[in-house]
């Protein structure tokens, strides 16, 4: 039997606790690498100012 897929809505996190658990490891996981990117960014962009600024 094909298991059917549907979509996730956000009160089946109320519901289920193992998805709300994973979803919010993906979260925190998530708010990691985005921190790290920006902060990337930000050197770069420092780093080569006249690339991205004008002045």
């Amino acid at each position: 039997m094909k298991a059917r897929w549907r979509e996730v809505l956000p009160t089946d996190l109320d519901k289920d606790p193992i998805l709300l658990q994973r979803t919010e490891v993906l979260y925190a996981t998530y708010q990691t690498v985005a921190q790290a990117a920006i902060s990337h960014m930000n050197e770069m962009i420092l780093q080569n100012q006249e690339m991205y600024l004008e002045g």
